[in-house]
């Protein structure tokens, strides 16, 4: 771990490029986690170079029983701690809970998620949310929250009490995942008694969150190449349409939200990248910042907040791929300045941190919500767009149809489509702060498949690697590329059409159907086309 400080604001793009940005100082310097190999490629865009040794907390403990552990929820867990009491939640709860292994690390640990939906654990359409903690080995107050929610939630559910209720409208109305420990191989390096000697990266030595698609540098969203840990995420992730999620961190204390990563270009003045939502991203770190002290009380951030880019920019970052590729709306939560934090201070962050973890989860049920379905009740995966922020859709759920937009206050035309359908629109609908609109969506199924594109006769079809698009609109247009499952796989911005063909490079993309959507002058136009092998 190094403290560098760098010649300019632009080069912090460079730096965050050639290792893992920790940490960026109010005095411009960062703190960087690099290779040895890899300190003679930073030269060139710093001034200065100092190594730094991360303290572990001088009262930090081990729990070596699962009783230890969950009595007073003040000490580090062994592995097989960690594991009993993830297995205990599910023998004690069985209506309420179940555990599931996404995938193993490359030693060989489960990577375990925490499934909780209250009725007796009803899968009807709701959102779906995520906690995950511990990307990074060593910064673990975030799991200790995690395993404690956990229990809290199991343990209220049903009883009698204002915070009983409270905790059974949630798991009621919420499909809740928690991962407490996404890296375990990193928590657990030498022996997994000890945790205490934990570092940031996984077994490979690679930062985790460095390693996912994003949109400007690694913008086809595949696990060719990623670590285990990674794939199994995405492909975890993959087809469960969630709505909202968080990832907890130390290193500070900040909520960051969305976007991370900066598109390259010559200039070197630094420009923070807005995203569609952002009105509603600084709404809801607002909500989880403004109900805790440590975050409320920053010095170094206003109101405890920022964005992720204005702070310092991360390419790879699970953050911005969720969002982009997923339409997940995520931010990351850095709950300390230490990552191993003294045990008593384990309680203190319960304490300080719970109100917040709830709040944050029930903003989930406000906004847009409902189904998608056809004339026959069955349901679809439709495309819901807010005409006011067209540049970030979702999509509703294959198979109930169901669909949660979560949006700022204000009025919206609210625009359902799928191809093949006729589209339909909830016009003028105002919401509130704090309100939930329901509308459900019942979609005509059109005689022919041109109604979609009446006023454009787009023709695609794919051909060596290209896209050869013809019957355009005369003019700048936007093209979007997606999977059958809805993921963005490719976009294109900006294209100026002069004779109604353009030609596109499909990078990466194989073989398979996908359909394509084409934004002019503020209408969308969709087409499909299949990419052979």
């Amino acid at each position: 771990t190094l403290k560098v400080r760098p010649r300019s604001r632009a080069d912090v793009v460079t730096i965050s490029k050639l290792c893992s940005i920790e940490n960026a100082y109010r005095d411009g310097s960062l703190l960087v986690y690099t290779e040895p190999y890899l300190m003679n490629s930073l030269l060139p865009y710093i001034t200065s170079m100092e190594r730094v040794t991360i303290p572990i907390a001088a009262t930090a403990k081990m729990a070596t029983t699962v009783n230890e552990f969950t009595e007073t929820w003040s000490a580090y867990p062994t592995w097989s701690v960690f594991d009993s009491t993830m297995k205990g939640f599910t023998s004690a709860h069985p209506n309420l809970c179940r555990l599931d292994t996404i995938g193993y690390t490359n030693k060989g640990k489960p990577l375990y998620f925490m499934h909780i939906s209250g009725s007796n654990y009803s899968t009807e359409a709701k959102p779906k949310v995520m906690y995950v903690s511990s990307i990074h080995g060593n910064e673990l107050t975030g799991c200790i929250l995690m395993c404690r929610l956990i229990d809290d939630m199991l343990s209220k559910y049903n009883t009698n009490s204002i915070d009983g209720a409270r905790i059974t409208r949630l798991l009621d109305s919420l499909d809740i995942w928690i991962m407490p420990m996404n890296n375990p191989d990193g928590t657990y390096p030498t022996s997994d008694n000890n945790a205490l000697n934990a570092k940031r990266t996984n077994y490979r030595g690679k930062d985790l969150n460095r390693d996912f698609p994003e949109q400007y540098t690694d913008p086809v969203n595949t696990t060719t190449g990623r670590q285990i840990e990674t794939a199994a995420m995405m492909n975890f992730v993959k087809g469960k349409n969630f709505t909202l999620s968080a990832n907890f961190h130390n290193g500070t204390v900040v909520v960051n939200y969305p976007w991370d990563a900066l598109e390259d270009g010559s200039s070197s003045e630094y420009i923070a990248h807005n995203c569609a939502d952002s009105t509603w991203f600084v709404d809801l770190s607002n909500v989880y910042a403004s109900n805790n002290i440590d975050f409320s009380s920053s010095k170094d951030f206003e109101g405890g907040i920022t964005n992720g880019a204005y702070w310092y920019t991360v390419y790879g970052g699970r953050q911005d791929w969720i969002y982009s590729f997923h339409n997940c709306r995520e931010t990351t939560i850095e709950l300390a300045d230490v990552g191993i934090q003294d045990s008593a201070e384990l309680v203190r962050q319960w304490s300080i941190n719970r109100e917040s973890l709830l709040l944050y989860l029930e903003q989930a049920l406000f906004g847009f919500h409902g189904k998608v379905s056809d004339e026959n009740g069955n349901p679809l995966a439709a495309t819901i767009t807010l005409q006011e922020i067209d540049a970030n859709h979702i999509l509703s759920d294959s198979t109930t149809g169901f669909y949660a937009r979560l949006t700022h206050p204000g009025t919206y035309n609210v625009i359902c489509s799928k191809e093949g359908f006729t589209s339909d629109t909830l016009r003028n609908a105002t919401l509130k702060i704090g309100e939930r609109i329901a509308h459900d969506f019942i979609l005509k199924e059109s005689r022919t498949h041109t109604e979609e594109r009446t006023e454009s006769s787009i023709f695609a079809v794919s051909q060596d690697g290209f896209l050869i698009l013809r019957g355009l609109p005369t003019g700048e247009s936007d093209v979007e590329i997606f999977s059958v499952l809805g993921e963005r796989c490719l976009s294109f911005e900006g294209l100026i059409c002069e004779s109604g063909n353009v030609l596109l490079p499909l990078t990466h993309l194989q073989s398979g159907a996908y359909y394509g959507r084409l934004k002019f002058a503020g209408k969308f136009y969709s087409f499909r086309f299949v990419v052979h092998s």
